[in-house]
């Protein structure tokens, strides 16, 4: 059975801690510089410092392209200048570059490889001091790529940046466009452009050439953009982020607490702990967070990919974080960014035994819930994966993952999966039943955390498939809907405070609680237990 327990936040008691943490860092820092007039290096006998010894500082050398002019320049400090530089006995520059005593790279390359040379710097003191270093430099055919694409596939409407190298000065064309992309923003004398997609899909052809006539083709398949329309509508709708990239459980090796939850289902590889996992990890991830968002439109009325609709509530559930200032691809900038703009509820780990989300009161002062994802001062907002997987695998029978995770052969399931393009076979049902049947689950959790952020209180006494039920049953089969009364009631309160809708009603603000001792107006908080049964 779902409980729920409303308690007073010690907010403010935990900026004061935190403040107190700080002051006491500045102090410590502060500790350990020397007072006005202390001794330096000379030991305090007014005298200079010997200047340090002749250094090289120049790391790395930038790549070469075959019969492209090349210049780059070594540096070095300290000693007595000027300098003068050589190279060590036995080394070879790649065949069309020259050293100067001035340090000096030039001239063209002339064969492909990679060359490592070592040099040396001499000062100009007497006695002289000297410094080597060793560099590799690589001289490249001419090469153009793409960047940032999603695991080697672009999206409707999305840009990535082109470059090219080997060459002095480089054009981009597409020869073939079958999704009506453009390239933008190009600049031949650094070989750079950006291309956007367009609104089709199916597979451009992106041409790079050369100021000498060499040519390289870029094929880009072009996929459906899975979130193009969940995105942030500041002007109109009371804005929720669902935020993924939490961790309040420091055991586990993952980056994120929702990382670490997909390991439980597996629906990543448990041995693949880093920051992105393997492409089966990264797609899996995706679906799940798209799928969770999608649930949570219908929830709340609206499209499943983020539209309105004909009776969609004014609320919006952006797949990014929106930035600051905040920008909207509809909305454009809110002419005065301040907090209350957006609320963000986490997806994270560490809730006390039982309780499976937490949510603040949504008021026009509330500080804690407000565009804040850390957890010194936002608090536990949103859902305890620690305390639903569990549950959740129990109730769908999820052991076939668990016992082999989502992995390379998994890749063309999950994209089908989140491009909504068929089965391809393999394990497409089993990932779609459980992809689908956690993002139901967790839906309902957070919207029924949201609802009460928004004033609602428990269904009494509970109707079936009611999402504001104060006991609920996590299975496959069941369902879950706001009643019309608790819609009636959200209509008028959204959008929330500071949003530029009416601000909630006093009656909505309300949230029963078994002691119905706390007062409207302060920072409340809902914390709801789910027990399975």
């Amino acid at each position: 059975m779902m409980t729920v327990r409303t308690t007073a936040v010690a907010g403010f008691a935990r900026r004061r801690l935190l403040r107190g943490a700080v002051a006491g860092v500045f102090a410590m820092v502060l500790a350990g510089l020397p007072a006005c007039g202390a001794g330096g290096a000379s030991g305090g006998d007014g005298g200079s410092a010997a200047p340090p010894a002749v250094a090289i500082q120049t790391t790395t050398l930038p790549t070469a392209g075959l019969h492209v002019s090349y210049a780059a320049t070594l540096m070095a400090y300290g000693g007595d200048a000027p300098y003068a530089w050589a190279l060590q006995g036995g080394s070879n520059l790649p065949p069309g570059l020259t050293l100067a005593g001035s340090g000096a790279l030039s001239g063209a390359a002339t064969t492909l490889g990679s060359y490592v040379f070592s040099v040396v710097v001499t000062d100009g003191g007497a006695p002289a001091q000297s410094d080597s270093a060793t560099y590799s430099l690589t001289v490249s055919a001419f090469d153009a790529s793409l960047a940032l694409l999603r695991y080697g596939e672009a999206w409707t409407g999305e840009s990535y940046p082109v470059s090219a190298v080997g060459a002095t000065s480089t054009t981009f064309t597409l020869v073939s466009n079958q999704s009506g992309g453009a390239i933008l923003a190009a600049n031949p004398s650094t070989s750079t452009a950006t291309y956007r997609a367009g609104p089709a899909t199916g597979t451009d052809r992106i041409r790079a050439t050369s100021a000498s006539g060499a040519t390289e083709d870029l094929d880009v398949v072009v996929q459906p953009n899975p979130v193009a329309n969940m995105t942030a509508t500041f002007s109109g709708s009371d804005v929720w982020h669902v935020r993924f990239a939490g961790k309040f459980d420091g055991t586990h090796p993952y980056a994120s607490d929702f990382h670490w939850a997909l390991a439980l289902m597996g629906l990543r590889d448990p041995s693949s702990t880093g920051s992105t996992g393997t492409v089966a990890d990264e797609v899996a991830s995706l679906c799940v967070r798209r799928e969770v968002l999608r649930a949570l439109n219908v929830h709340y009325l609206r499209e499943a990919d983020g539209g309105q609709g004909a009776n969609g509530l004014e609320i919006t559930f952006p797949f990014d974080e929106p930035g600051f200032p905040h920008v909207s691809p509809a909305n454009g900038n809110v002419a005065n960014p301040a907090i209350n703009q957006f609320n963000v509820v986490s997806m994270i780990a560490g809730g006390d035994p039982g309780v499976l989300g937490t949510a603040y009161l949504d008021e026009g002062d509330n500080g804690w819930q407000e565009n804040d994802t850390t957890s010194a001062q936002g608090g536990k907002l949103g859902v305890f994966l620690d305390e639903l997987c569990p549950i959740f695998n129990a109730a769908f029978n999820n052991k076939t993952l668990p016992a082999t995770p989502v992995g390379s052969a998994d890749v063309a399931a999950l994209k089908a999966l989140l491009y909504g393009t068929g089965s391809p076979g393999g394990r497409y049902a089993e990932l779609e039943r459980i992809v689908r049947g956690f993002a139901k689950t967790v839906s309902v959790t957070l919207a029924h955390e949201i609802g009460h952020s928004l004033g609602l209180t428990h269904t009494s006494p509970a109707v079936t498939g009611s999402t504001m039920n104060g006991g609920s049953v996590i299975s496959s089969a069941a369902s879950y809907a706001f009643l019309a009364a608790d819609v009636t009631k959200l209509r008028a309160a959204l959008p929330g405070p500071g949003r530029g809708g009416s601000p909630l009603r006093v009656e909505a603000l309300r949230i029963a609680g078994p002691d119905e001792g706390d007062p409207v107006g302060l920072p409340v908080v809902c914390s709801c237990r789910l027990h399975q049964r």
